[in-house]
């Protein structure tokens, strides 16, 4: 499973995350020699919707030409960019854009491919599609915190404030930084959390791991985060 550690300037960290681990995200596979291509997609939500583009590169496409377009995934439907259900789109100078639009609730997590057909050629692109209440993000307020501070954490939710979320639970493995033991999501699909840090004196700089972990049906997620907690003495 991805996830990256992002580091802002500001010391803002990020910790993102996919809620299923199939095949690898955003592999495009196409016929040999296919004039077709398409855009690869990231890991989606219950309720994301994304602008795809499909590229006819022929050089000499008929002004008629059109690309049939094929979703493999209930939860995942095709749309032009005003919304409607599409299952081909007419190709403007070699390029068309459309809508990837995941439903939701989505039950449960899968691995959606698209793909896209022209004059007996083909090209396939797949995602990973994360359930209903699943985990979409974690950050941290701050990467470092002088001891005697507070930081806070909050975790956001696939499907927004679908019923489907669940309870997070919160571990620290430092004796330094304390975090509720867990945490819930409100109306918008997004969960707040205090971490109360205590100086750690003689111990100079320490690295405190702040945890969540979710459970929802079969499916385990365990996210670490670390925070640098400081002694006030050295600054």
């Amino acid at each position: 499973m991805r996830r990256a550690l992002l580091l802002s300037p500001t010391l803002f960290a990020t910790l993102l995350l996919p809620a299923c681990t199939a095949a690898p995200t955003g592999q495009v596979h196409a016929t040999s020699d296919a004039p077709l291509k398409l855009e690869p997609i990231s890991d989606l939500c219950a309720g994301d919707t994304v602008i795809e583009t499909v590229f006819l590169e022929t050089g000499d496409w008929p002004p008629d030409a059109t690309v049939t377009l094929i979703s493999a995934n209930p939860n995942v439907k095709l749309e032009d960019l005003y919304g409607n259900p599409i299952t081909s789109l007419p190709i403007d100078q070699g390029v068309a854009q459309f809508h990837v639009r995941v439903v939701s609730p989505v039950p449960v997590a899968g691995y959606a491919r698209i793909r896209a057909e022209y004059d007996g050629a083909s090209v396939m692109v797949g995602f990973h599609v994360a359930g209903s209440g699943a985990i979409s993000s974690y950050t941290l307020s701050s990467a470092e915190v002088v001891g005697g501070h507070s930081a806070s954490g909050t975790i956001t939710f696939c499907g927004g404030g679908d019923p489907a979320a669940k309870t997070v639970t919160v571990q620290s493995d430092s004796p330094f930084a304390r975090v509720p033991a867990s945490v819930s999501p409100n109306a918008y699909g997004v969960a707040h959390f205090n971490i109360d840090t205590v100086d750690p004196h003689s111990a100079g700089d320490v690295r405190a791991g702040i945890r969540i972990e979710q459970r929802i049906d079969q499916r385990h997620e365990s996210i670490e985060a670390p925070l640098m907690i400081s002694s006030p003495s050295v600054h």
